[in-house]
């Protein structure tokens, strides 16, 4: 995974259609984390400038805001069709009921 153990430590994510929701601790500052992110993706997906530059953070403040993050990234692509979305979870999220 682009930048684990170096940037981040990813949590979950989705990777939908047309936007995506991250759920990481960063290593590193998070524009400089970013920066690299949609440069690296937009060159291995070979579309071009692909992103927004803006981008939405949020810091978690507490386990409960943590459960909550976890299970809205798990129902974001409630709708699309299997194989449209990819999802993952660390061991941290899974064990998110």
């Amino acid at each position: 995974m682009l930048g684990e153990g170096k940037a981040v430590t990813h949590q979950s994510w989705v990777i939908m259609p047309n936007h995506v929701h991250l759920l990481f601790t960063p290593l590193k500052p998070l524009p400089q984390i970013m920066k690299t992110w949609k440069g690296v993706s937009a060159r291995k997906i070979g579309k071009g400038s692909i992103w927004q530059p803006n981008y939405r953070d949020t810091l978690i403040r507490n386990s409960e805001h943590f459960v909550n993050a976890v299970r809205y990234i798990r129902r974001n692509p409630r709708g699309l069709r299997e194989g449209t979305f990819t999802l993952w979870e660390s061991e941290r999220a899974k064990s998110v009921k």
